[in-house]
């Protein structure tokens, strides 16, 4: 990249970025990446964003594209921001997570779900990919996802689960814990 526009996306402050932009030529705004222009904008450097926009009318380049973008990225951060200010939301109500059990002489399988009941809807954990052009649920992401967020602990009398998680754009706590009959291993336990 031409120096000119390092400095006006490498600067510290946003009074250092317009005064760089002002400055900038046209051929070298042309050459200012997308991802600098989002970055403007995620910052909250609005009169550096203004300042590109403008001057890219002059240049006729089009930044429609990165600025809808990061805008929507910003909006989506204040909405969550704006949820965490509700109490119900940063201390979401107990829910008891539906489970199915089954056993035999050697072993217990216990299969929980992020819902209240076992047909009912829960908790939207998937993690989306576009790989390979389409869109689709990523089942190791979403495993790894899963993994990070969910509590397990096993013990020789006790099975408990925890996982807080938004369903239908409401947040909410689902715990597991079933008292055994017996005793089991919890170093021979997997979940």
């Amino acid at each position: 990249l031409p120096k000119a526009v390092v400095s006006a996306v490498g600067s510290r402050t946003e009074a250092d970025a317009v005064a760089a932009i002002e400055v900038l030529s046209l051929q070298d705004l042309r050459q200012l990446p997308f991802e600098q222009v989002e970055r403007l904008v995620r910052l909250s450097w609005w009169q550096a964003a203004v300042a590109v926009v403008t001057k890219s009318h002059e240049a006729r380049m089009d930044f429609t594209a990165p600025v809808r973008r990061a805008v929507q990225d910003v909006k989506k951060e204040a909405d969550v921001l704006l949820k965490w200010l509700d109490p119900r939301f940063a201390n979401p109500e107990t829910t008891p997570m539906a489970m199915r059990w089954a056993q035999n002489t050697t072993a217990v399988m216990v299969a929980a779900r992020f819902a209240p009941k076992w047909e009912a809807p829960g908790a939207n954990l998937g993690v989306f990919s576009t790989e390979k052009g389409r869109g689709h649920v990523d089942p190791q992401k979403t495993a790894e996802r899963i993994k990070s967020m969910l509590r397990v602990s096993i013990s020789a009398r006790h099975i408990e689960a925890e996982i807080t998680a938004d369903s239908a754009n409401v947040r909410k706590r689902y715990t597991l814990r079933l008292d055994l009959f017996d005793e089991v291993g919890p170093e021979r336990s997997a979940w």
